[in-house]
């Protein structure tokens, strides 16, 4: 909130943040660690991503989507729809397949007035040919086709079955 009234001490707190930002003194941002080829093989190897079971595949679709489309965070993964969706397969001039999030609204992106210059984000995450295990276009079909056709459509994650009713 600004006040007119405060201005001098605002102005002054503002200086005295950007002297001791050139100094060296800022604060230091919070970051994640950065997760490692060799600590992902240990997840896969472990069995902790994979499709073994349907809290596994759960698990491996969130860590697949935050990886491939730099999803920042539980809010980006919460706002992913299931209709209509902001991932999809699509196929390359090449004919490999790819999987394609575009982004609706985040973070640096709000989508109103102020974000006409901005570019909505729209990446892509080829289909690992090499490795069918770990290819994140086979590892979202394969979600997709355990899901519900009659599910939210606000919601793209779901949490599995505690029990299987066979009919």
């Amino acid at each position: 909130m600004f006040d007119v009234k405060y201005k001098v001490i605002q102005d002054t707190l503002d200086g005295l943040m950007k002297a001791r930002a050139r100094a060296g003194m800022s604060l230091n941002k919070r970051q994640a660690s950065v997760i490692t080829e060799d600590m992902e093989n240990v997840l896969w190897n472990c069995g902790l991503l994979g499709d073994s079971n349907p809290q596994t595949l759960l698990n491996t679709m969130v860590y697949i989507v935050g990886l491939h489309f730099a999803l920042r965070g539980r809010g980006e993964h919460r706002n992913l729809r299931h209709c209509p969706s902001q991932l999809s397969v699509k196929t390359g001039a090449n004919g490999r397949r790819y999987l394609e999030y575009t982004e609706d609204v985040s973070k640096t992106f709000g989508g109103g007035l102020h974000s006409g210059r901005q570019k909505q984000k729209i990446t892509q995450a080829f289909e690992l040919l090499e490795c069918p295990a770990r290819c994140p276009v086979r590892l979202y079909e394969l979600y997709n086709a355990h899901c519900p056709t009659q599910r939210p459509n606000n919601a793209f994650y779901l949490r599995p079955l505690k029990e299987v009713v066979v009919r």
